[in-house]
């Protein structure tokens, strides 16, 4: 699966976003990283978890985990990417970054702050949810 994973990911995956001006930083057996001017991903397999992981965030900031929720709930898409075969979880990526993360992946500030904000908030409710059951 790992070297599968890594193989579909630059086969699928690469050619449309080095349209974006994406380019590969790093590759190792469990993840690759790409970055554009404005934007970067990572693409990961956790072996002991058996989970493929999708990452994004500005260029030079911290890396926020996309999960069925941030696709929902913060851009309105159907795709799902937990517990999904590999081809599965790279067709929604591909569908993602050509819909409703379009401007996303071009570098958009305000949809990057969108995205920033909606983790924000989301890490702010969690917390709230765990001190709530501390008491």
């Amino acid at each position: 699966m790992i070297m599968e994973f890594t193989g579909l990911v630059r086969n699928t995956i690469e050619p449309m976003i080095s349209q974006l001006g994406f380019m590969l930083l790093s590759e190792t057996p469990r993840a690759l990283e790409y970055a554009s001017p404005f934007v970067r991903l990572r693409f990961s397999f956790n072996q002991r978890e058996n989970s493929l992981n999708f990452f994004l965030g500005p260029v030079s900031g911290d890396l926020i985990l996309f999960d069925d929720d941030i696709l929902e709930e913060g851009f309105e898409s159907s795709g799902h990417l937990d517990q999904v075969a590999v081809e599965v979880f790279l067709q929604t990526l591909l569908s993602f970054y050509e819909n409703e993360g379009r401007e996303l992946m071009r570098g958009s500030d305000e949809e990057m702050q969108r995205l920033l904000d909606y983790q924000e908030e989301r890490s702010a409710g969690y917390t709230a949810r765990l001190r709530e059951a501390q008491r």
